[in-house]
């Protein structure tokens, strides 16, 4: 460990935990990194804190999930971006359960062709390729895409 001793990180763990329940562990971060931790030390903690079902990052993780529902994510880009904002995975499952329980990949899908592309079908091979691109960045399907593509 860096400068801190065990009791002060304690002692911060325990005050933030006295005045906010279940902190977010972007809160935990913040504070920890006031104690001069390296970012191991900092992820430790954390997981210890997460372990003991002591931080919620369901909030935030939820807030993040419609972000990307709006802007036609797939569920598969979605769960990407939240493991990359440093969410704990089991909580992004969940709240991706939830938040895309009653989404039709397809009709997501094709909003999302629509809001880029148009309604139209691809004008050539090129058009066709970038079409397809652009939706499996977005993490979308290849079944679903192929279907999407081959409608009339």
């Amino acid at each position: 460990m860096s400068k801190s001793t065990q009791k002060q990180i304690d002692n911060v763990i325990n005050n933030l935990l006295r005045f906010n329940k279940e902190p977010s562990s972007a809160c935990v971060r913040k504070r920890l990194k006031f104690l001069d931790l390296t970012k191991i030390d900092i992820e430790h903690h954390i997981d210890v804190l997460y372990q003991q079902g002591k931080i919620n990052d369901r909030p935030n993780i939820e807030k993040d999930a419609l972000k990307c529902l709006r802007a036609f994510y797939g569920r598969q880009r979605a769960k990407e971006k939240l493991k990359d904002s440093q969410y704990n995975a089991m909580q992004i499952e969940q709240v991706l359960d939830s938040v895309y329980k009653d989404v039709d990949e397809y009709q997501l899908a094709k909003k999302c062709k629509k809001e880029k592309f148009g309604l139209g079908q691809p004008e050539n091979d090129e058009h066709h390729s970038q079409i397809v691109f652009y939706l499996q960045k977005l993490g979308h399907k290849m079944p679903t895409i192929m279907k999407l593509l081959q409608e009339r």
